[in-house]
């Protein structure tokens, strides 16, 4: 993969990660301890009933170049693999300017604040629980939130429609203390038509 990376010249400035779970059937005896661990676990598939092991993967912001892939032990939450993987792709890498994507389960306070102590970027969906949340969400509803529009088009399923995603940026604090830079992305609460 390196190698393909600097003889094409490969942008890796965002890199995208996410699991998912890979389910298996029959009889798993005399598994290596050494090995990934089949295991149940929290099942993608739905399924708690089969054992399963995770797969990991990091592919350049276009899909097109895996960059990493790690298989995990079954019983892995995603959230117990952002910050390795993080400092595993810095390593392979040679370098932490690139852009890390990943869902949710990147809002990990530890691992957010390694990120930001070593002044490095990323991008998650911050889970509806935390408390910022409300209070972004209070502000726009009491207009206090400045919107600018992101992309447009007319809908798929209504062509009378146009389909509106406008985004908030501003500077928040996290409840950690740090001050981040927030670009929060949300559908038009309006319908919009032509």
């Amino acid at each position: 993969m390196l190698h393909a990376v600097k003889t094409d010249a490969v942008d890796l400035g965002q890199i995208h990660q996410d699991t998912t779970s890979v389910k298996l059937s029959g009889a798993h005896v005399n598994q290596r301890h050494s090995a990934v661990q089949l295991a149940r676990g929290y099942s993608k598939d739905h399924r708690p009933d089969l054992k399963q092991l995770v797969y990991e993967l990091s592919v350049r912001h276009d899909g097109a170049v895996p960059v990493l892939f790690k298989a995990r032990d079954g019983h892995r939450t995603d959230d117990t693999l952002h910050e390795e993987n993080w400092q595993t792709l810095r390593g392979i890498l040679g370098r932490s300017d690139f852009l890390y994507v990943a869902g949710s389960k990147l809002w990990v306070s530890k691992t957010l604040m390694n990120i930001d102590r070593n002044q490095e970027r990323f991008i998650t969906i911050m889970p509806r629980t935390r408390a910022e949340v409300e209070q972004l969400r209070n502000n726009a509803q009491a207009s206090l939130v400045r919107w600018e529009k992101v992309w447009a088009r007319r809908s798929s399923r209504k062509q009378e429609r146009i389909d509106l995603y406008e985004v908030a940026i501003g500077l928040y604090q996290m409840q950690e203390g740090e001050v981040v830079f927030l670009s929060c992305v949300l559908p038009n609460i309006q319908n919009c038509t032509q």
